[in-house]
C-alpha cells in the first residue's frame, strides 16, 4: 500500500501546488484589471483573457493527476499494487508540473496585471501583452512534458508490478484472501486437501495417471511438481 500512497501524493503535489500557482497569478491580474473595466467597461473582455492565462497551470495539475491516478488503477480500471520504488517515481515524476506550475503561474499573473496597463492607454496593442504573458506559461508545459516521461527502465519495473498485482489477485480469488495475506495457512489447507484426495484415490482403486499427478508445496507457496506413491490399502 504504500507505493499507492505515495502516487497518490505526487498526484496531489500536482493538483494543489500548480493549482496554487494559478489561483495567486489569476487573484493578482484580477486586482489590476478590475481597476481598467472601472473606468471603461467596453475592454472588459481582453481583460478576462489576461486575467483568464494564469489559470492555465491548474488544468496542467489536474491533468498530471488524471494520469498517475490511471497509471495505478484508480480511475477507470482495477487498483494495481505497486512497489514502494515505483510510488516514489511517480511522486518524483510529479514534482516539475508542481513546482513549475506554482511559480509560473504566480509569476504570469503578475506579466498580465502589468499588460492591463497596455490594455487602459493602448487596446489595440493588447496582443503584445497577451504574447509576453504567455511566454511564462511555457515553462509550466516543460515542467508536464518532463513529469510525463518515463525514465529508462521504468516501464518495466512498472509492467513487472502489474504482473505481480494480477498474479496475487488470480491467487486471491482462487485459494481466498488468506493464501496472500497468511500464506503458511492457505499452504496448510492445500496439503490437507492433497492428502485427502490421496486418501479418496486409494479407498476407489483408482490409478494414477499423468494429468492427476498430485503436486506439493512449500514453504513459499510456490508450486513444484511432485509424484506421490499411493499406498495400498
Amino acid at each position: 500500500m504504500l507505493g499507492i500512497a505515495l502516487a497518490i501524493c505526487g498526484a496531489a503535489l500536482a493538483v494543489g501546488l500548480a493549482g496554487t500557482g494559478s489561483a495567486l497569478g489569476v487573484g493578482i491580474a484580477g486586482q489590476s484589471g478590475s481597476g481598467v473595466v472601472s473606468e471603461d467597461p467596453e475592454k472588459f473582455g481582453k481583460v478576462l483573457l489576461l486575467e483568464a492565462l494564469p489559470g492555465t497551470q491548474g488544468i496542467y495539475g489536474f491533468l498530471a493527476a488524471i494520469m498517475i491516478l490511471q497509471k495505478v488503477g484508480l480511475l477507470g480500471g482495477e487498483v494495481i499494487q505497486i512497489d514502494p520504488s515505483i510510488g516514489w517515481q511517480i511522486l518524483f515524476a510529479s514534482l516539475p508540473i508542481a513546482i513549475a506550475g506554482l511559480s509560473s503561474g504566480i509569476f504570469q499573473g503578475k506579466v498580465s496585471a502589468a499588460a492591463m496597463g497596455i490594455v487602459a492607454k493602448k487596446p489595440g496593442e493588447s496582443g503584445k501583452g497577451i504574447i509576453l504573458s504567455a511566454m511564462v506559461e511555457t515553462y509550466a508545459v516543460l515542467g508536464l512534458l518532463a513529469g510525463g516521461g518515463d525514465r529508462p527502465g521504468f516501464r518495466g519495473d512498472y509492467r513487472r508490478s502489474v504482473r505481480a498485482s494480477r498474479r496475487g489477485r488470480r491467487l486471491s480469488d482462487r485459494h481466498g484472501s488468506d493464501s496472500i495475506r497468511y500464506p503458511g495457512r492457505s499452504t496448510e489447507r492445500k496439503r490437507h486437501e492433497l492428502e485427502e484426495r490421496d486418501r479418496r484415490w486409494v479407498r476407489s482403486g483408482a490409478r494414477h495417471t499423468a494429468g492427476d499427478l498430485p503436486v506439493r508445496y512449500d514453504d513459499s507457496d510456490r508450486v513444484a511438481p511432485g509424484r506421490r506413491q499411493a499406498e495400498s490399502g
